[in-house]
Parts: structure tokens; C-alpha cells; sequence
């Protein structure tokens, strides 16, 4: 960020400080990174479109928003005054703590593109509008769909069920139902939300699944530093 945008997010941050709150990267302390945050659906990862970026596009969700203030306008996010207790308790119950975790990994392999584009269909393009709220949920909360990854990163049906992460569904009347039910590790790394048919990504388990079923593709990520 140039000199000018730094001297302006710091004036913001000490006036937050002020205020009793503190500024996350902090607060966290060096390379504890945002997988955790992601994984317990604290926060999410969008498209870096701000000068002031300094979390790799990650903001907080709606969930998040109870810990985490965020400034928009100077991408700054801050631990609320006194939530701090209460994050680390949240944090705690991490679902996959050893889950490798990259902050610049971008699943669908685009950069530029609207999040509501980027990450899942735009939910007001979908005719069912009950399922299109649920997506919308479930988007805004870290999720995306396995599509997302079967597109972008190569990674197909059959490797999940090669991997043992996922079986056969059985065939239903519904020509829309999801193939695939997640089973054993891939229950922590997938979910099935029959209701809706959709086979989502759990919030920051993306990288995970592609170490898993493909190593290659994903070492880049798992061996590359921020």
C-alpha cells in the first residue's frame, strides 16, 4: 500500500485503539494466520479490491461480526473491546486444527471477478428462492460449492470417492439430487445438505481436500509462504 494509504489506516486503527478495541493481526499474534477464523466460519475470503488490503481478502461473516469490527472503508478489522476472551473460546473449538490452510489460496483460481460471481452462482439467477436464500446463507458463512473446485482445480467426483472422502449416492426420484454423500474424514471436509442437493466445501477445507485427492496440484499452496 502506498505511504499515504498506510498513514491513514494507522490514524483509523489508533483511533479504534483509542476506543478499546484491537487490531486483529495483533490480537492473533505472528504467522497464527486466518485458518482458524475460516474454519469456525468467523471469517471468509472475497476478492482484494482495496487499497488498504492487508488480510488477503478476508472479512468477517455474519458470525464474525459479534468478535470482529470492520471498517470498510480502510479494510481494517478489529477485535471488538472485550470479545477478546470470547474469540480465543470460539477459536478453541477449531473443527481441523492441522487442516493446511493457505490465506492467498483462491479455490477457484480467478482473480477480479465479484464474489457473488467468483464463489458461487448468484443465488438470484437460481428459480427456487427458498434454495437461493440457503446458498446465499451458507456463501456469506465460508462455504462454497464442491462445483467451485470440480471447475477451477480439476478435481472431479471420482477423486472423491477414489479418496474414500465420499460414496455413491443412491439413485432418487429428484434427476437434481447430489451423486455423492460425504462419508469417514470427508464428513469434516464436505457437507451434504440434501433439502437443497448441494455438495458444499466446509469454511477453509478447500486446500485440505485438494491435498488429499490430488497432492501435486495442490503443493504450490501447501509449500508455498505468505
Amino acid at each position: 500500500m502506498s505511504e499515504v494509504v498506510f498513514w491513514m489506516r494507522l490514524g483509523r486503527q489508533r483511533q479504534l485503539e483509542r476506543d478499546g478495541h484491537e487490531e486483529l493481526d495483533e490480537f492473533l499474534g505472528p504467522n497464527a494466520g486466518y485458518g482458524a477464523l475460516v474454519r469456525t466460519s468467523l471469517m471468509r475470503r472475497e476478492a482484494q479490491c482495496c487499497p488498504y488490503e492487508r488480510y488477503f481478502g478476508h472479512v468477517p461473516t455474519p458470525a464474525g461480526d459479534r468478535y470482529l469490527l470492520y471498517d470498510g472503508e480502510h479494510h481494517l478489522i478489529m477485535v471488538r473491546e472485550g470479545m477478546g476472551e470470547a474469540l480465543r473460546s470460539v477459536l478453541s473449538t477449531d473443527p481441523m486444527p492441522k487442516a493446511v490452510y493457505h490465506a492467498n489460496y483462491e479455490p477457484r483460481g480467478t482473480r477480479g471477478v465479484p464474489e457473488a460471481l467468483r464463489t458461487m452462482p448468484d443465488p438470484e439467477e437460481l428459480p427456487d428462492v427458498e434454495r437461493a436464500k440457503a446458498l446465499r446463507w451458507y456463501r456469506y458463512h465460508g462455504y462454497h460449492l464442491f462445483d467451485v473446485l470440480r471447475s477451477a482445480r480439476g478435481l472431479k467426483a471420482q477423486h472423491l470417492l477414489t479418496s474414500g472422502l465420499c460414496r455413491p449416492n443412491e439413485p432418487g426420484t429428484d434427476p437434481h439430487e447430489v451423486p455423492l454423500v460425504p462419508v469417514g474424514m470427508g464428513e469434516r471436509l464436505l457437507r451434504l445438505v440434501g433439502r437443497w442437493n448441494l455438495l458444499l466445501v466446509r469454511p477453509g477445507m478447500a486446500l485440505q481436500i485438494e491435498e488429499l485427492v490430488d497432492p501435486r496440484s495442490a503443493g504450490y499452496w501447501t509449500s508455498c509462504p505468505l
